[in-house]
């Protein structure tokens, strides 16, 4: 191959790469070319580009939300006849150097299997009639259970699994995806159903997913589904509101259908509808929709239950919750764009009879 060839070759690949590399997730390169055909069709000044948006409250930072731990008082162990609890192997466990720097998900598992154990151990034939042991069990027995609330707030929403769920700037969901908020749910009801049994009086077993709950871990970090949505509603309420504004300036003029006979532009503007919103964005809100309904519904009976879930009330407020304001904004945002589309589809008739 002659050098200029290769020099041109080079020059292609490096060019292919920047254009790679500066392309826009799916979903924003969706929004973005729908602002950019209502502008064009409506022949309003439009800012087609959503790399910049209002801002949104952060998650909150971890000393606010850390809840202290109760420590278990110094030797009370230390004279407990661990086997007859069947305690010996998981304390021998937790004292060992990789103990001693547990991850959350192990912490985790040391806790509930300790709990479990120590509530067993209190119905035992031998523990019941040792008066001096069976007073020790119960002292153990509420230290960790005054301390479980604790531990459960921590492991959860403490957790980095969890902070990066809801993270700023990630790329949104990606449109037509069915996939990424299914194991995310699961893994998050493991989490409700330690905290029902947590706070069962009756006696449970321990669920078979403990020991594997570091794989629900690994999905929520891996797979933040939470902070893909956090960018695809946000996006969303955006793209809803500049469209209904450029509409509704449209409709204040001369209008596209005059003596019901629709200009060219009133054509291109209802190819729009037609081709790009009802056929693309449409799809790409009902995903955003359903999805976001079903994994804040998840996080609020997460919250209602735990009993530091008062913590993150702030952030509830304004991101976490079906009554926050980052999901109200979008609500008034879709159906301010649902009335525009109305209102200029009305004027020739050509109103279609499915929801907008």
């Amino acid at each position: 191959m002659p050098q200029r060839y290769r020099d041109s070759l080079a020059w292609l690949l490096l060019l292919a790469s920047l254009l790679t590399g500066c392309s826009k997730p799916e979903g924003q390169a969706l929004l973005e070319d729908y602002l950019y055909r209502i502008g064009n069709a409506t022949n309003t000044e439009i800012n087609s580009s959503l790399d910049q948006l209002p801002a949104v409250t952060a998650y909150p930072p971890r000393r606010e939300r850390l809840v202290v731990l109760q420590d278990i008082r110094e030797g009370m162990l230390d004279t407990l006849d661990l086997q007859a609890c069947n305690l010996l192997p998981l304390i021998a466990q937790r004292n060992s150097s990789l103990g001693r720097v547990m991850p959350v998900s192990q912490q985790l598992i040391y806790e509930i299997r300790f709990y479990s154990l120590i509530r067993q151990c209190r119905t035992l034939p031998q523990v019941r009639t040792d008066t001096s042991l069976l007073r020790q069990v119960n002292e153990i027995y509420r230290a960790k259970q005054q301390n479980l609330p604790r531990v459960l707030w921590n492991a959860i929403y403490n957790s980095a699994e969890i902070e990066a769920n809801f993270a700023l700037g990630a790329p949104p969901l990606v449109p037509g995806e069915t996939d990424s908020l299914g194991p995310a749910l699961n893994s998050l009801q493991h989490f409700e159903q330690l905290i029902k049994l947590s706070q069962q009086a009756t006696p449970w077993q321990l669920p078979a997913f403990v020991e594997k709950l570091e794989d629900d871990y690994e999905i929520l970090y891996r797979n933040p589904f939470g902070a893909h949505w956090l960018s695809s509603i946000r996006l969303m309420t955006e793209t809803l509101s500049r469209a209904a504004s450029s509409l509704e300036t449209r409709l204040n003029q001369r209008p596209l259908w005059p003596r019901a006979r629709p200009t060219p532009k009133a054509k291109i503007l209802h190819n729009v509808f037609l081709r790009y919103y009802a056929a693309r964005v449409q799809p790409y809100m009902a995903l955003t929709h359903r999805s976001g309904q079903r994994w804040l519904q998840q996080h609020e009976r997460l919250l209602q239950a735990l009993k530091y879930g008062d913590l993150l009330n702030d952030y509830r407020s304004q991101v976490l919750s079906l009554q926050s304001t980052l999901w109200q904004d979008y609500i008034k945002a879709r159906d301010r764009h649902t009335r525009a589309w109305q209102k200029q589809l009305s004027q020739c008739g050509l109103m279609p009879s499915s929801q907008i």
